[in-house]
């Protein structure tokens, strides 16, 4: 059992190590992407916990040391620089020596792996901000907002779909930048719809144009409740400003609700699909070899998935997926 769960983990570790070179390419070209430096911190804190369940160690303390540092960037108390990513990226390499020195690898220089630490913990020091506001100042964030508007406004161009999941994408890292400015109110307001634009890149479904247009609207009350200097007056204990200024978010999100409820009734009236479907394939026998006939298409298949016995009748084969 334990060397069925290690080898489990060689695998999903590897898929892991793919995530987070894929994050880090993507960090170099924009390293302020709030989610690309949160899916770096979620592939060490899982390769943290998996190694550690089947025991490697040395593994899971590298992996915990530098979920550490990732999280000085997740919380914006310092700045992605291309010396971290250069360094982010011999750490990669690394980790994956270390995976591979228990399956059979070369073993790898404790000191080397402490010289990687120590120089990850240098650049993220040097690297370090004084106050959020330096990371992520008013500027930044109040161009994000507006080039998320824009990408809604100019989906009616060449590639909508793709204007729509950029916006969506601006979302996500305006959501996290609120956050972490102290800015709760904006971030609570915004918060559904983008949970709304996110859930529709991950199952890669459409939006409707009363959503797409509302999420104008509603970005549009993000960039004034962003605006506002925070400075509080004897009129703004006034109730009736007090109440004027709540009725426009709380009537906007009130339509997002509605929305939502219509695609969530239309969703459920979708006819089911099958849970399984059957491919006939005519198979002829050529070439030489055992891999001939059905015995091909078993290990072909089998990669997929697990598939039933293939049957045979003259030459043709019927599986079920």
């Amino acid at each position: 059992m334990a060397n069925d769960l290690k080898s489990v983990f060689r695998e999903s570790a590897g898929e892991f190590l793919l995530e987070l070179e894929q994050a880090l390419l993507h960090l170099n070209k924009n390293p302020d992407d709030m989610t690309e430096i949160d899916r770096m911190f979620r592939v060490m804190h899982t390769i943290k916990g998996s190694a550690a369940m089947v025991d490697l160690n040395d593994v899971a303390h590298f992996a915990h040391t530098l979920e550490s540092e990732c999280d000085y960037l997740r919380q914006g108390q310092a700045k992605v620089t291309p010396e971290i990513i250069h360094l982010a990226l011999c750490a990669h390499d690394c980790l994956s020596s270390l995976i591979e020195s228990h399956y059979g690898g070369e073993p790898v220089d404790p000191e080397q792996v402490e010289n990687i630490l120590q120089n990850f913990a240098n650049a993220r020091q040097q690297a370090t901000v004084k106050s959020v506001s330096d990371a992520y100042g008013y500027e930044k964030t109040l161009k994000l907002i507006k080039a998320t508007i824009k990408d809604l406004t100019g989906r009616a161009g060449s590639d909508p779909e793709k204007n729509v999941a950029a916006a969506g994408q601006k979302m996500t890292q305006l959501y996290y930048l609120l956050t972490i400015q102290n800015k709760e109110s904006a971030a609570e307001f915004m918060s559904k719809l983008e949970t709304v634009f996110r859930n529709a890149r991950v199952s890669q479904s459409s939006l409707p144009e009363d959503l797409l247009d509302l999420a104008i609207e509603m970005m549009r009350e993000v960039e004034e409740m962003y605006d506002d200097s925070g400075e509080v007056n004897e009129a703004d204990f006034d109730p009736d400003k007090i109440l004027q200024s709540m009725e426009r978010p709380m009537s906007l999100n009130n339509r997002l609700n509605e929305i939502t409820g219509r695609m969530r009734v239309k969703n459920a009236a979708l006819p089911s699909l099958p849970a399984s479907y059957k491919i006939k394939i005519s198979a002829e026998e050529r070439g030489p070899g055992s891999m001939n006939g059905s015995a091909r298409f078993e290990k072909v298949f089998n990669r997929i998935g697990v598939v039933m016995p293939i049957k045979q009748k003259n030459s043709e084969s019927e599986t079920p997926r």
